[in-house]
């Protein structure tokens, strides 16, 4: 969906929660550095089903990625202005990709909201404080037929970027599940999902470096997706895999995943790593 500017990109990587660079939406990685204090106000909440009813419908979500391809024609160009000190989308202007959706089964959502007992997407917004608060958008909701077609341009919503939260971290658990049974140690978390979390260029992100990433909160369960002007970094289902690979691991470690001899600093051949402190291995390189 974007192609790497080549007036020198830069993102940064400095939260110890695993924010995730992205500079294409096929290409993205993790590294670990100073924590950056968050508290989650969710603003739904969901404990309980008993009376709820459940939806089954059709969508249309991008399988995988919007854009196959760093190459493509009418792609984004993403960068970061040394000057101005801001990330930048060309163009600003938001692209229309709707004819890169394709149709699948929407299933086992509650009351017309993209919820289950595993996850609740959810639309608060990172504010300057690094706490998630209440925003204006509005939650996804489905036609009267109980469909949930949503498309790139004209939503203020972004009910598009909520939709693929939902459905690829569904098919993410099915996928660990049959590969080895009861894997998915995130299942009947509730775990907050905000596909719309915070702006780029947000004094949260330009003050912690965050840029155009996305992270797992280990604290408050929560994941945690950037934007910038029509770019999304909901639209790329690797992406919520990544973060919630990281929850995977949190929770099937009860958390000792970022305790004790979580990673040191090594040098090889003049460039500096992330390395463990000995050869027995350690939580960084898992998680």
């Amino acid at each position: 969906m974007i192609n790497k500017s080549s007036g020198g990109a830069k993102v940064h990587l400095k939260n110890k929660l695993a924010l995730l660079t992205i500079l294409t939406l096929m290409n993205s990685a993790c590294n670990s550095g100073v924590n950056i204090p968050q508290r989650l106000i969710n603003n739904a909440t969901f404990n309980s089903f008993s009376q709820d009813s459940i939806g089954s419908g059709m969508g249309k979500v991008f399988f995988k990625n919007p854009l196959f391809g760093s190459a493509t024609p009418n792609a984004y160009t993403v960068g970061f202005n040394n000057g101005t000190g801001v990330y930048f989308t060309l163009p600003a202007s938001i692209i229309n990709f709707d004819n890169k959706l394709v149709t699948v089964n929407i299933d086992g959502t509650h009351n017309g909201k993209l919820v289950n007992n595993d996850i609740s997407v959810l639309t608060g917004a990172m504010n300057d404080n690094s706490n998630i608060v209440p925003s204006n958008v509005g939650l996804a909701r489905p036609n009267a037929n109980g469909d949930w077609l949503f498309s790139t341009v004209g939503d203020g919503n972004r009910q598009l970027g909520q939709l693929m939260a939902y459905y690829w971290i569904g098919r993410e658990k099915d996928q660990a599940n049959a590969t080895l049974a009861n894997s998915w140690h995130a299942s009947g978390k509730n775990i907050s999902i905000y596909s719309k979390c915070y702006d780029a260029n947000s004094r949260f992100s330009l003050s912690t470096g965050a840029g155009l990433n996305a992270f797992w909160e280990q604290n408050d369960k929560y994941v945690c997706m950037s934007y910038l002007n029509g770019f999304e970094a909901a639209y790329d289902a690797s992406i919520y895999g990544h973060e919630m690979g990281h929850a995977n691991i949190d929770y099937g470690t009860k958390g000792q995943i970022s305790v004790g001899n979580y990673s040191s600093l090594c040098t090889s051949g003049g460039i500096t790593f992330e390395c463990c402190p000995t050869v027995d291995g350690c939580a960084g390189a898992i998680n």
